[in-house]
């Protein structure tokens, strides 16, 4: 195909001076762009007519030859020889530009078609096959509502036992899970044996020295309502009411220990259990307290964390005892105090 611009001959193939017709209307306007003339040209044979109406014209006629030249069979030929520089030829029947009266495509024009639209496939397929491995290894390494690294197992020594204030593991990073197998069910098990043990209502992992995004709890507080057992294994929020509520809450790994701290009344949730299904829970009252403070141990938050300033100054003094207790039994352990 040629153009002429500015006095200056322009020889491409169709589809480079359709985008060069588009960049001289984006560069210079419209207005000045109506003076290109242009027409196609097959080898050995006669130009079209010209189209004084300049550019957008030529253009808009030379996507529409494409756009056909792409349905036509390869048995077609306009008699130029293949990869040639033009290769293809376009007729407009009168005065009508809305669509072309014949239109031949040479084999070399044929073929270049195909292999583009081959190779836009297969560069297709390959960023959707690397969407999707991204998309596996973010779900693997983030796995469900957490942005911390993966679980690969579940490791403990049994029996479990509650760490207390201020050992380091209650502020470490804890794991996502993503083995569901009987090892996990095995913990979840002894997390509520020690928690009926010690007289509580809910339990963290990290409270027994296991870092991976596990809680339990039983609102009654007693091993015989079994129905009353909830697992949450990489839990999350959902939702929390505006509405907040203050109450008196106690923690196995602070001993003796009370304190008022401020929650939201009612929660939305979400988790996985012990095969690894979701599940949705909405919860008010003691259940939502409950499970703010085993998530806050998550997240390693604890609850005088929460305490209004005037409330943590009174367990100030038995924050301290606790950690006056670690320091001499774990002489040179860093931690985080009060």
């Amino acid at each position: 195909a040629a153009t002429r611009f500015d006095g200056q001959l322009i020889m491409a193939p169709a589809k480079a001076l359709g985008q060069f017709a588009r960049g001289v209307r984006a560069t210079r306007g419209l207005a000045q762009a109506d003076t290109m003339v242009a027409c196609c040209r097959c080898s050995g044979l006669p130009p079209t007519r010209h189209f004084p109406e300049g550019a957008r014209a030529f253009g808009h006629h030379s996507l529409r030859f494409r756009q056909q030249a792409r349905s036509l069979p390869p048995s077609l030929s306009a008699g130029g020889r293949e990869g040639s520089l033009a290769p293809a030829y376009c007729k407009l029947s009168g005065s009508d530009r809305s669509a072309s009266a014949r239109c031949y495509a040479a084999k070399g024009f044929l073929k270049e078609l195909q292999e583009l639209k081959e190779s836009g496939e297969r560069e297709d397929r390959r960023l959707k096959k690397q969407k999707q491995k991204g998309k596996k290894a973010k779900a693997k390494a983030k796995a469900f509502g957490s942005r911390q690294k993966a679980s690969t197992a579940i490791e403990y020594e049994s029996p479990l036992e509650v760490l207390l204030y201020p050992h380091p593991k209650l502020r470490a990073a804890n794991l996502t899970v993503t083995d569901f197998d009987e090892n996990l069910a095995s913990f979840a098990t002894e997390l509520f044996e020690v928690m009926y043990e010690t007289d509580g209502i809910g339990l963290a992992a990290p409270q027994v020295g296991v870092n991976v995004r596990v809680m339990v709890y039983n609102p009654t507080g007693e091993a015989s309502e079994k129905d009353q057992e909830v697992v949450l294994v990489n839990p999350r929020y959902v939702n929390k009411s505006k509405g907040q509520t203050l109450f008196e809450e106690g923690c196995l790994s602070f001993p003796e220990i009370m304190g008022d701290v401020k929650r939201p009344k009612s929660i939305v949730v979400e988790a996985q259990d012990l095969k690894g299904d979701t599940f949705r829970l909405e919860l008010e009252g003691l259940e939502a307290r409950i499970f703010q403070h085993e998530y806050d141990h998550l997240e390693g938050v604890l609850f005088h964390d929460r305490m209004h300033p005037n409330v943590l100054k009174e367990v100030t003094a038995k924050l301290q005892a606790l950690e006056g207790k670690f320091e001499s039994e774990n002489p040179g352990v860093a931690y985080q105090g009060v």
